[in-house]
C-alpha cells in the first residue's frame, strides 16, 4: 500500500513519470501501473536523452499543473543534471523524487535541497514489483517542500503577483468602467441631446399648432366679426317693422362678436339702436310668436288651464302653453274658421266656419257636437249666460242651440244681412244689428223692440257690463248709447270717419270708440269727450279694456296695437305684425296682450315689460342721483331741494323731510345702510336706508362745504370753520382736525379709504391717511381751488380755480402739470390714470396724457356739452348735452354712437355696475338708469323675449337648433 502522506501529496494532480535513464523505464511502467490501480491518472515521459532535448516537454508538463515523478539513482544524484532538473521543475510545478540510495542521508543532494523530505522508505510497491531487485534496491520517496524563507519568498511573489493582477484588474476594470461610464455619459448626453431635440421639435410642432390655431382663431374671429357686422346690418333693417326681431338679431350679432374687450362699433350700435329706438318710440318686445300655416282669424286665453287657443283660416285650431309650446293641433273645419271662443268654465271650445257649421269641442280637441242648419257662413258664436245655450250668427239668421246640438230658436230678420249680435250678461236678451237698425230679442226668438237712430249701417253692438245699456257704432261717424228699453240716451259725435267699434269700461264709467279717422276717443258715462287717443297711422278697428279698467288697447290697420291708460295717456306700441291684425285682447289677469294677424302669427306681449328704470316725478329738474353699491337704494335730488328715496326696482319709498333748503349733495354708505345729505346752508344730515332721519351732524361752528363717506362707513365733513371732522356711521364725533388756515372746501377718500384728500381756501391741498393724519401738503396755487378731482387710486390730484389748474403727483407732492389759465369746467381721469379729459368754458375739449402731451381735440358741438366721462374700461368717452342726448366717442376721437334718453338738459351722467349702466339726471324732471350694450345684452337674457323663429333663422342664413 502507498503511504497516505504520499497519496495526499499526489492527490488532485495529473501525474507525469520521468525516468532519468532508459534503465528506469521498466520501473516507470511498474510505478504507472500501480498508480493507475490507486485511481491516479498518469503518463510516462520519454527518458531524458543525453542532449536534454525533451527537457522542454518536462517543463511544459510542470507548467500545465502536472506533478512529475522523477526516477533516479544515487549516481544520478551526484551528477549536475539532477539538481538542475529539480530546480527547474520546482519553480513551476511539484516534484516527487523516487530515488535508489544506499545512504541517502550522506548525499549532497539533500544538502543542496533543504526542503527535500523523505516521505517513504522501501515502499511496498517496490517489493512487489516485477523488475529485478538489483535495480533500486534501497529506494526511497522524497518530495520538495519549500523552506520558510522559500515559502516567504514564494508568498511574497504570489502576493505581489496577486497585487499586480489585482492592480491590473482594477486598472482594467477602471478603464473598462471608465469606458462604460464614458459610454453611459455619452449615451446619456446623446439621450439628453435627443431629448432636447425632441423637445425642440415638440415645441416647434406645438408652436406651429398654436400659430395655426391662432391663425385659425384670428381668421375665425375675423369671420365672426364679418358675420356679426352682417347680422347687425340686418338688425337695423328690421327695426322699422319688428323691433323684437331687430333686438334679437342685435343680440346674435353681439354673441358672434363674442368680445367685450374689442366690441365692433357696428355691433354696439345695433344693440343700442334696436333697444333705444324701441324705447324712445315707446315700442316694446313680444314674449312669444305662435306660427300657423295660414292667416289667424281669432285667438283667446284659457285662464283656467293657462293655455292659448288660436284659429287659422285653413281650419286648424292650435293649443299652446303660455311658454309657447304647441300642445295640440286639430282640424276643426274644412273651410275658413271665422271665430273661436271658450265657455266661462273653461271646459268647451266653440268654433264657426264658412262651411255653414258651428262646432262644440272639449279642450283636448274632441268633437262634442256639430251645429248644422245655417245656409250661410257662420261668422260668430257665443255661449249665453248659464252656459246651457249657444248663439250662432250667420248672414241669413241667428240661431239658438242647446249643448246637445238641438236648435231651440231662430231669430229671423226682415233684411238680407245681419251685421252683428250680442247678448245681455244677466238676462236672456239678445241684441242684433242689420243695416242702420238694432233689434232686441228674447232667448225664445221673439222680437221685443227695434231701435232706430243711426243714419247708416251699424258696425258694432255691445251691452254694458250690468246689461242696463247698449252701445252701437255706425258708418255715420257716431256711436249711440241706448237703454235696454230702447231709449236713445245720447249720441257720441266727433269722429271724422266710420266708427268701427265702441264699448263700455268694466266699471261702466267710460266708453271707448274707434274710427277710420285714425283715432280712438275716450268718453265719460254721460257722453262727454275726455280725450282723443291720437297716434295710429291708419284706421282704428277695435279696442279692449283690461279687466280692471285701467288700461285700453287699440288695434289699427297700421298693423300695430297701442296701449293707453284709462285717462287716454299713451303708454306704448306693440309693433311686429307684417299684415293686418284681426284680433287682440288682454289676458284674464291683464299681464299679457295676445294679437292675431293675417301674417300667420299670433304674438304674446308682456304688458308691464319695463325697459329702463325711470325716476320721473320730480319738479324743476333732477340735479343729481346716487346709488348704493348693492343697488337696493337710489336717491334723487331736484332743483327745489326735494330728496326722494327709491328702491332698486324704481318704486318710490319716501320723500325725505329735509331742512327747508335745497339739498346740494347726497351719498350712500358703501353698504347702503345710511344716506348722507348736505344742504345748501351747510347742514349734513344722516338718514336710515328707509328714509328716517337719524341725526343732524351739527357739531361745526360754520356751514359744512363738503361731505364724503369711506368704505368702512366713516363720515368726513369739511367746514368753513377751518376744521375737518370725522364721524362714525352712527353720527358720533370721532375726531376733529384743525390744520387748515381757512375754510375747508373739499374732502374725499381714495385708494379704498386709505387716503383722505382735503383742500382749503388757504390754497393748500393736503394728503392724509384714512384717519386724517397728515402725510403731505401740495402747494403751488395762487388762488383757492374751485374744485378738486383725484384719480381712482389717488395717484394724481388736480385742483382747479377760476384762473388756473394744476396736476400733482400725490406721493412726491410735486406739480407734474400746469394746465394753464383757461377756465376748466369738466375733467375726468381714465381708469388707467394715464389720460386726462378736459372740457373748457370756451368750448375746447382736449385729451392729454400724464405728461401733458395733447393726444387729440374732440370735434363735438362744444357749447352743448354738460357732462364728460370715461367709460368703465376707458375705451369710450361719453358726453351728455343740453338736449338730453348721450354721445360716445372712442379715444381716437371717432364718433361711435348717440342715444337720446332725456327730453332736456342732462345734469349728471356716470357709469355704474362695471359699466353695465349709465346713471343720468336731467332737467326733464327724471333720472334714469341707462343700459350700455353689455347691460342691454344682460337685460334681454333676463327677460321673457321671443327668440328668432325657425323661419327667421332660415331667412337670415342661421343654423336651426334641433
Amino acid at each position: 500500500m502507498m503511504l497516505d502522506k504520499v497519496k495526499n501529496f499526489l492527490y488532485g494532480y495529473d501525474i507525469s513519470i520521468l525516468p532519468l535513464e532508459e534503465a528506469h523505464e521498466a520501473y516507470s511502467e511498474v510505478l504507472a501501473d500501480y498508480l493507475s490501480k490507486e485511481d491516479f491518472s498518469c503518463q510516462i515521459i520519454e527518458p531524458l536523452n543525453q542532449t536534454g532535448k525533451n527537457f522542454r516537454r518536462v517543463k511544459e508538463a510542470c507548467k500545465s499543473g502536472k506533478l512529475v515523478i522523477m526516477l533516479a539513482n544515487e549516481a544520478d544524484a551526484e551528477k549536475e543534471k539532477l539538481p538542475s532538473l529539480i530546480k527547474s521543475i520546482r519553480k513551476s510545478g511539484r516534484l516527487l523524487l523516487v530515488i535508489d540510495f544506499g545512504d541517502f542521508r550522506s548525499s549532497s543532494l539533500f544538502d543542496e535541497f533543504s526542503d527535500l523530505r523523505v516521505l517513504d522508505e522501501k515502499p511496498s510497491f517496490v517489493e512487489n514489483s516485477k523488475p529485478s531487485s538489483t535495480v533500486f534496491e534501497n529506494i526511497l520517496i522524497a518530495a520538495t517542500f519549500r523552506t520558510k524563507n522559500n515559502n516567504l519568498r514564494r508568498m511574497t511573489r504570489i502576493t505581489a503577483a496577486v497585487w499586480l493582477v489585482t492592480l491590473v484588474g482594477v486598472m482594467a476594470s477602471f478603464f473598462y468602467l471608465k469606458k462604460i461610464w464614458g459610454d453611459i455619459d455619452y449615451q446619456k448626453q446623446l439621450r439628453e441631446e435627443a431629448s432636447i431635440l425632441a423637445k425642440q421639435e415638440q415645441n416647434l410642432a406645438e408652436q406651429a399648432v398654436k400659430d395655426a390655431s391662432k391663425k385659425r382663431g384670428i381668421a375665425l374671429k375675423q369671420d365672426k366679426i364679418v358675420r356679426a357686422n352682417q347680422i347687425a346690418s340686418e338688425s337695423f333693417n328690421e327695426q322699422r317693422t319688428d323691433p323684437t326681431k331687430s333686438l334679437q338679431l342685435a343680440m346674435l350679432s353681439y354673441r358672434f362678436a363674442n368680445s367685450e374687450d374689442d366690441l365692433p362699433v357696428s355691433v354696439g350700435k345695433a344693440l343700442n339702436h334696436s333697444f333705444y329706438s324701441a324705447y324712445n318710440s315707446k315700442e316694446t318686445f313680444y314674449a312669444l310668436s305662435l306660427q300657423h300655416e295660414s292667416p289667424i282669424e281669432d285667438v283667446f286665453f284659457d285662464a283656467k288651464n293657462r293655455t292659448i287657443f288660436s284659429a287659422a283660416k285653413n281650419g286648424d285650431i292650435e293649443k299652446w302653453s303660455i311658454s309657447g309650446e304647441r300642445l295640440l293641433t286639430f282640424k276643426a273645419h274644412d273651410e275658413t274658421v271665422n271665430s273661436v271662443s271658450l265657455s266661462s268654465n273653461g271646459e268647451s271650445v266653440l268654433t264657426t266656419s264658412d262651411d255653414l257649421t258651428a262646432k262644440l269641442w272639449d279642450t283636448e280637441g274632441n268633437l262634442i257636437q256639430t251645429l248644422r242648419g245655417h245656409e250661410e257662413p257662420v261668422m260668430k258664436a257665443a255661449f249665453l249666460p248659464g252656459e246651457d245655450k249657444i248663439l250662432t250668427v250667420a248672414d241669413d239668421n241667428i240661431r239658438i242651440w242647446n249643448k246637445k246640438g238641438q236648435q231651440m230658436a231662430v231669430l229671423l230678420d226682415d233684411v238680407d244681412f245681419i251685421n252683428d249680435a250680442t247678448f245681455s250678461p244677466y238676462e236672456d236678451l239678445i241684441a242684433t244689428t242689420s243695416g242702420e237698425n238694432m233689434k232686441l230679442w228674447n232667448a225664445r226668438g221673439r222680437l221685443i223692440k227695434t231701435f232706430r237712430g243711426h243714419d247708416d249701417e251699424i258696425s258694432s253692438i255691445r251691452f254694458s257690463p250690468n246689461g242696463s245699456r247698449i252701445i252701437t257704432s255706425s258708418f255715420d261717424s257716431t256711436a249711440i248709447v241706448w237703454s235696454k228699453r230702447g231709449d236713445l240716451l245720447f249720441t257720441l259725435s266727433g269722429h271724422n270717419g266710420i266708427v268701427n267699434f265702441a264699448d263700455f269700461s268694466p266699471d261702466r264709467e267710460k266708453i271707448i270708440t274707434v274710427s277710420d279717422d285714425h283715432t280712438a276717443k275716450l268718453w265719460n258715462a254721460q257722453g262727454k269727450l275726455l280725450k282723443s287717443l291720437v297716434g295710429h297711422n291708419a284706421q282704428v278697428v277695435f279696442a279692449d279694456f283690461s279687466s280692471d279698467g285701467k288700461l285700453i288697447l287699440t288695434v289699427s290697420l297700421d298693423r300695430t296695437v297701442k296701449l293707453w291708460d284709462n285717462k287716454g295717456t299713451f303708454i306704448k306700441t306693440f309693433k311686429a305684425h307684417q299684415s293686418n291684425i284681426n284680433y287682440a285682447e288682454f289676458s284674464p289677469d291683464d299681464r299679457y296682450i295676445i294679437t292675431a294677424s293675417d301674417d300667420q302669427t299670433a304674438k304674446l306681449w308682456e304688458v308691464n315689460l319695463e325697459m329702463l328704470q325711470s325716476f320721473d316725478i320730480h319738479v324743476k329738474g333732477v340735479s343729481g342721483i346716487s346709488l348704493s353699491d348693492d343697488w337696493t337704494r337710489i336717491v334723487t335730488l331736484s332743483g327745489m331741494g326735494l330728496v326722494r328715496l327709491w328702491n332698486g326696482q324704481g318704486k318710490l319709498l319716501k320723500s325725505l323731510n329735509t331742512v327747508k333748503d335745497t339739498v346740494i349733495r347726497s351719498t350712500f354708505s358703501p353698504t347702503g345702510r345710511f344716506v348722507l345729505t348736505l344742504s345748501k346752508k351747510g347742514l349734513p344730515q344722516l338718514w336710515t336706508k328707509d328714509g328716517e332721519l337719524k341725526k343732524d351732524l351739527d357739531g361745526h361752528k360754520a356751514p359744512v362745504n363738503d361731505i364724503t363717506v369711506s368704505p368702512d362707513g366713516s363720515i368726513v365733513t369739511g367746514s368753513s370753520d377751518k376744521t375737518i371732522r370725522i364721524w362714525s356711521d352712527a353720527g358720533a364725533l370721532v375726531k376733529t382736525i384743525q390744520d387748515h388756515k381757512d375754510s375747508v372746501i373739499f374732502v374725499d377718500f381714495c385708494e379704498g379709504g386709505e387716503t383722505l384728500i382735503t383742500a382749503s381756501s388757504d390754497k393748500i391741498v393736503k394728503i392724509r391717511n384714512g384717519d386724517g393724519t397728515l402725510i403731505k401738503e401740495l402747494n403751488g396755487f395762487t388762488s383757492f381751488p374751485r374744485f378738486i378731482r383725484s384719480s381712482k387710486t389717488g395717484k394724481q390730484v388736480i385742483a382747479v380755480s377760476e384762473d388756473e389748474a394744476k396736476l400733482w403727483h400725490r406721493t412726491s407732492g410735486e406739480i407734474t402739470l400746469d394746465l394753464g389759465q383757461e377756465f376748466l369746467e369738466l375733467i375726468d381721469f381714465d381708469p388707467d390714470e394715464n389720460k386726462l379729459l378736459m372740457v373748457f368754458k370756451n368750448g375746447n375739449i382736449r385729451l392729454i396724457n400724464e405728461s401733458g402731451d395733447l393726444l387729440l381735440k374732440f370735434d363735438v358741438p362744444k357749447e352743448t356739452i354738460t357732462t364728460a366721462k370715461f367709460s368703465s374700461d376707458g375705451k369710450l368717452i361719453m358726453f351728455g348735452d343740453k338736449y338730453g342726448n348721450l354721445s360716445f366717442y372712442d379715444t381716437q376721437g371717432n364718433f361711435v354712437d348717440l342715444i337720446n334718453v332725456h327730453s332736456d338738459r342732462i345734469n349728471q351722467a356716470y357709469y355704474f355696475a362695471d359699466g353695465r349702466f349709465i346713471v343720468t339726471a336731467s332737467n326733464d324732471n327724471s333720472a334714469k338708469l341707462i343700459y350700455t350694450p353689455k347691460g342691454i345684452f344682460e337685460w334681454v337674457r333676463s327677460k321673457n323675449i321671443a327668440p328668432l323663429s325657425d323661419q327667421d333663422k332660415m331667412k337670415f342664413g342661421l343654423a336651426i337648433q334641433q
